[in-house]
C-alpha cells in the first residue's frame, strides 16, 4: 500500500534531514469529480468500517464528496428473494451490455465460466480493475464467494458495527482487512450506476 507520508519519511532519512529534499505535504482534495455522492457514500461507509475494525490500516482522511447526489446503489435480486440465480443474472447482463461486472479476483474464473454465454459483458477482478472506472458497475458474488472463515468474519464485523455483538477482535480475522480494501476498490470503480448482486445466499451478504 502506498502512503505519501512514508515517502516523505524516507526522503528525510536519506537526505540526513535536509528539508529541501523532502517533498511538501500533499494537498487533500475531497471533491470527487469522477463519482457522485450516491456511490461515494457507500465507499465512505466501507472506509469507516475499515477504520473501526483495523485501526491504522489506512490513513484517515476527510470523506470524499461528489459534485451531485446521483442515484443510490441498488441490489439486483428476484422478487421476494435476496439473490439472483445465474440464469437471471445472464438475462440482466444481456439486456444491459454496458454493465461491467466486478468480482473478487479469486472468484473471477468461476464467474467467467458461469457467464460465458454473455460474451459482450466485461468481467474483471476487483484488484485487476484498479485504476479503471466505468459508468455502470455490478459487484457480483463479493460475499457469497467468501470462504467459511471470511463469511464468519464479515458476519461478526457487521454485528459489531450495528451494536448487536461485543467489540470486534481484529486479531481473529486479519485476512478481512484486504477483503475490505478490495470491496472499497470495487465500489470506487463506478462513476454513475452501482449495483450489488449475489447468485447464492449468504449470511454476510444479507448482513451487508
Amino acid at each position: 500500500n502506498f502512503r505519501f507520508d512514508e515517502v516523505r519519511s524516507v526522503c528525510h532519512v536519506l537526505s540526513c534531514g535536509d528539508r529541501k529534499s523532502v517533498p511538501e505535504k500533499p494537498l487533500n482534495v475531497t471533491l470527487n469529480f469522477r463519482s457522485h455522492s450516491g456511490v461515494l457514500d457507500v465507499a465512505v461507509a466501507v472506509l469507516h468500517l475499515l477504520y473501526q475494525a483495523f485501526p491504522g490500516a489506512a490513513n484517515k482522511l476527510p470523506d470524499d464528496v461528489g459534485l451531485f447526489k446521483g442515484p443510490r446503489p441498488s441490489v439486483l435480486c428476484r422478487r421476494d428473494d435476496k439473490f439472483l440465480d445465474d440464469t437471471t443474472l445472464r438475462e440482466v447482463l444481456k439486456k444491459n451490455p454496458s454493465l461491467v461486472v466486478l468480482t473478487p479476483d479469486d472468484h473471477l474464473d468461476c464467474l467467467k465460466e458461469n457467464l460465458s454465454s454473455v460474451s459482450e459483458t466485461i468481467i474483471l477482478g476487483a484488484c485487476e480493475a484498479k485504476g479503471l472506472d466505468f459508468d455502470q458497475v455490478a459487484i457480483v458474488n463479493f460475499f457469497s464467494s467468501s470462504t467459511k472463515q471470511q463469511e464468519r468474519a464479515w458476519k461478526e464485523l457487521f454485528k459489531s458495527a450495528s451494536g448487536k455483538q461485543s467489540a470486534w477482535e481484529m486479531s481473529r480475522y486479519p485476512e478481512l482487512e484486504m477483503r475490505m480494501k478490495l470491496l472499497y476498490t470495487a465500489i470506487t470503480r463506478c462513476r454513475h450506476r452501482l449495483f450489488f448482486a449475489e447468485t447464492a445466499n449468504s449470511a454476510s451478504g444479507d448482513a451487508f
